[in-house]
């Protein structure tokens, strides 16, 4: 009986390890003021939502080794989440140019949702999704093109 139990457990935790955990579904406001839904973001991309604030001096660094190896990231969607005000987002967005990238998608989660739905609650952080927008990879602080290209080579 010890054996089935311990069997059953173990059956059990597997199948919990393998299950997939799929994007957050919540509002962004656009430096435009329109709103995306996650819940549209497409499938077929490797998909990165990443956790950042406008002055924070890592997201920043993280900003700019984005935009200098843009080339070597642009089959990867960036979602920018932040729970700043909107006038910063904008000021950030302007600075960086960051609306020339197709690929960058900024905005300000106004109901704070993300922090609660995706459990990340240090800034920066990222989640980075596969083609089928399951999460694969959780990074708590900043990352760097090199980091992410390593994570995702083998998708």
């Amino acid at each position: 009986m010890k054996r089935l139990t311990g069997l059953m457990i173990v059956l059990l935790l597997s199948g919990a390890c393998r299950q997939k955990i799929e994007m957050p579904v919540f509002d962004l406001l656009l430096p435009d003021s329109t709103l995306l839904n996650t819940g549209g973001i497409p499938s077929g991309k490797i998909t990165v939502l990443a956790f950042f604030s406008p002055t924070c001096e890592h997201c920043q660094d993280e900003t700019i080794d984005l935009i200098k190896h843009m080339e070597a990231v642009r089959d990867i969607q960036f979602y920018f989440v932040s729970i700043d005000s909107l006038s910063r987002i904008r000021e950030f967005t302007s600075f960086y140019q960051l609306s020339k990238y197709k690929n960058i998608t900024i905005g300000r989660d106004y109901t704070f949702s993300f922090p609660r739905l995706s459990g990340l609650h240090n800034i920066p952080s990222s989640q980075i999704y596969d083609r089928h927008k399951r999460l694969r990879v959780v990074i708590n602080g900043g990352f760097t093109v090199n980091t992410l290209l390593d994570k995702t080579k083998a998708w």
